[in-house]
């Protein structure tokens, strides 16, 4: 609901589609009346506490992010050994 309420802004503009894929110097914010709303009053606290990927900048303080880089496979952690799905698949 958060994305189709078009509270959250790449640019700047909002965005309402969930697969909207961001890109390096994208910044990511949020509406100024979705700050108040009950899912983000208490964001600014929680991201004090949290540490955003390398490619990822946060400035708490306006709670807003850029992307900075792209993102690596060592750094997504996937839960799987991906060398054996892609030869279990190509056989």
């Amino acid at each position: 609901k958060i994305i189709s309420h078009k509270h959250i802004l790449v640019n700047k503009k909002p965005i309402n589609i969930a697969s909207y894929q961001v890109k390096k110097g994208d910044v990511i914010s949020l509406k100024e009346k979705a700050i108040v709303k009950p899912g983000f009053k208490n964001l600014s606290i929680t991201l004090k506490n949290y540490t955003p990927a390398s490619w990822l900048q946060l400035d708490v303080a306006k709670l807003e992010g850029k992307v900075s880089g792209e993102p690596n496979l060592e750094e997504s952690a996937p839960p799987a050994d991906l060398l054996s799905i892609f030869e279990f698949y190509s056989k």
